[in-house]
């Protein structure tokens, strides 16, 4: 029988509450890991927006976290114009943390050092100094492609020439510290694709993410007709940004031909702008305690992404919940769909209006269609499953 891996997992937040694709990601993998009979550390930098008490994940790990504020600041932007150094990934530097590392690694040995992100990265210096574990990269996305889809979907000339300069600065972060890691992650099959492309020379897998299936399950009977929904975390940019292209181009005209339709928006962080919508056939739900007992209620589930990358966990437990999910093709990167048997894509405003009225006129082929997304995440997007690839990745390294 194999041994136990010591690893250690760099993120830059806690990794807890459990209400963002990138806390979900990240938690998973510790407390598969952990099941499995790893011995897991968590060093993690604990930032003021996200600040939490890191105690619900030390019976998962042994937990390292040290204060940052990463808050954007105006001077910040404004130098981040003249620096090499991209301003989204310097707001992640701290000496503290690096004086953390240091301890850790000096009394410690560890088999796997994994950095959950590119932005960790920054620490690559400090980790081949002080241990001579190998370094994986798990990617949950091609971060500098986020920024370049921000700008292509932004009006305003001055935001959208910082997008593109920002873009550009985080492409050349990301193409040179990849080189210093000796394996990636890639959560999708696209993103391990770009590092291919890039001349990444190490091991390269795809490994996806998940959804908890024990939690996550349909119940059918719970769902209300002439309903949609949208669930996401409010404080991703990218994420308001597709809310607002919906509400602007989309719900208008479907209001005119389904006036008894009605929308639903969830998720953390929710801007006041949303609370003061002039219109009674939508209701704004903020944060909410539980999201599977919020996404059965409703029959379609929304995910107009315009931009960003790797892959919407929400996505994968809207489907493991068995909603028929209507998306952007953006918003369902990485999922390994078929359109209109477990999902359907639209890209444009006519697009998604027709798919709205053809879906709410036949609730049988919508719920088919949940029926089917729930299929493919039992059999594809199990976390423990997952989590075996990656151990497997792990054993190959050492």
């Amino acid at each position: 029988m194999d041994s136990p891996l010591r690893i250690l997992q760099l993120t830059n937040r806690i990794p807890f509450p459990l209400t963002d694709g990138g806390n979900i990601a990240s938690y998973h993998v510790t407390y598969y890991l952990n099941k499995a009979g790893h011995k897991v550390t968590l060093a993690s930098l604990n930032t003021k927006k996200h600040h939490q008490d890191p105690a619900p994940l030390q019976s998962i790990a042994e937990v390292v976290s040290v204060d940052i504020d990463t808050s954007i600041k105006p001077l910040g932007l404004f130098l981040g114009v003249f620096s090499k150094m991209p301003y989204n990934v310097k707001r992640f530097k701290s000496a503290e943390f690096e004086e953390a590392l240091i301890r850790l690694l000096t009394e410690n040995t560890f088999d796997i050092i994994q950095l959950e992100g590119s932005y960790m990265a920054l620490y690559l210096p400090v980790l081949r100094q002080h241990s001579s574990a190998k370094i994986v990269l798990r990617s949950h996305n091609i971060e500098h492609e986020i920024w370049q889809r921000m700008a292509l979907n932004e009006i305003n000339p001055l935001k959208k020439w910082y997008f593109n300069l920002l873009s550009e600065k985080i492409r050349q972060f990301e193409n040179t510290t990849m080189h210093g890691v000796d394996a990636i992650a890639a959560i999708t099959s696209r993103d391990k694709e770009y590092y291919q492309q890039q001349g990444f020379k190490g091991e390269l897998v795809t490994i996806n993410a998940g959804a908890n299936l024990s939690k996550f399950q349909p119940d059918f009977c719970k769902t209300t007709t002439g309903t949609l929904c949208f669930l996401a975390g409010m404080d991703w940019m990218p994420n308001q940004q597709g809310l607002d292209w919906f509400l602007d181009t989309v719900w208008p005209e479907v209001k005119n031909n389904v006036p008894e339709i009605r929308l639903h928006i969830a998720g953390k962080a929710m801007p006041e702008k949303y609370y003061y919508l002039d219109d009674p056939s939508v209701e704004i739900h903020g944060l909410v305690p539980d999201a599977v007992e919020y996404l059965q209620k409703y029959e379609i589930f929304i995910v107009p992404l315009l931009s960003g990358g790797g892959m919407r966990l929400k996505v994968v437990e809207g489907m493991a919940v068995g909603k028929c999910i209507l998306s952007t093709t953006v918003g369902a990167e990485g999922v390994e769909y078929s359109n209109k048997k477990n999902i359907v894509i639209a890209d444009t405003p006519q697009e998604w209006i027709a798919a709205i009225i053809s879906l709410l006129k036949d609730p049988q082929i919508t719920q088919s269609i949940g029926q089917e997304a729930a299929k493919l995440a039992m059999e594809k997007y199990n976390w423990e499953n997952l989590v075996d690839n990656l151990i497997s990745l792990y054993r190959r390294l050492n």
